[in-house]
């Protein structure tokens, strides 16, 4: 089915939202139908508003989305959901990550290539970047800055001088937290995770920090380490 198809399957939903609001049983296999067309799956149902949720993600789409997903080069596992980076609000599933966003994460950690189904190959069968993020020159990530920049930038995005017997890590939270207001932008919003290793297989730079499996460090709250909130797919399937 071609994004053109897709896409007016997914308009003429817009006909049956009162029969899919009253989760009428004929109205539901249409919006079904949408769903796995878009995504390849069907609707994980079972959970909490999944009809309402499943629908808004459809009518969310734009045409070029659909043929950006078609011709997308870079799928996730089914049931892989990653953090990236760490203590980010940034969540990627085989449903929103970008042939962008996974070069960018392969370029900083190639070790996470386990977590993806189809990525571009050279002749030997390894992962083969794009030119243009093999030249690309990123930001330098917060969990590599030293305890001196980690200060700095605590005071450039946030404003005040921050207190320096924060751990690393807690100053990445902080600072993180503050870039992205959804996760809570005070301290208090922290609360302590014990690391085990599914949270070192999906937050890479963690280990480049040296932090170890049993080791207790502070994120935001609603952040999610272990990619098993409420927004997660079927895990039965991820393959970790």
């Amino acid at each position: 089915m071609t994004p053109q198809e897709i896409f007016e399957k997914i308009q003429a939903l817009a006909t049956i939202t009162s029969a899919i609001a009253r989760r009428e049983k004929g109205a539901v296999a249409v919006l079904n139908e949408a769903y796995k067309a878009t995504y390849g799956h069907t609707i994980e149902f079972g959970c909490k508003n999944c009809v309402t949720k499943a629908y808004m993600k459809l009518s969310s789409l734009t045409l070029q989305n659909l043929i950006d997903m078609a011709n997308a080069k870079y799928k996730l596992k089914k049931g892989i959901r990653i953090q990236y980076p760490a203590f980010s609000a940034n969540f990627y599933t085989s449903e929103n990550i970008t042939d962008a966003s996974a070069e960018k994460m392969l370029k900083a950690h190639p070790e996470m290539i386990k977590h993806f189904a189809d990525y571009p190959k050279d002749q030997d069968g390894n992962l083969q970047l794009s030119v243009s993020q093999k030249q690309a020159d990123g930001e330098k990530p917060l969990l590599k800055q030293t305890k001196a920049e980690l200060l700095a930038t605590h005071l450039k995005v946030i404003g005040t001088d921050a207190d320096p017997s924060l751990t690393n890590a807690e100053l990445v939270a902080l600072i993180t937290a503050a870039l992205n207001p959804a996760t809570g932008d005070k301290q208090e919003d922290l609360v302590d995770h014990v690391v085990t290793q599914e949270t070192l297989d999906l937050n890479p730079d963690l280990v480049e920090r040296g932090v170890k499996v049993g080791d207790t460090i502070k994120y935001p709250a609603k952040s999610d380490l272990n990619g098993d909130g409420d927004g997660s797919q079927d895990n039965s399937g991820a393959g970790h």
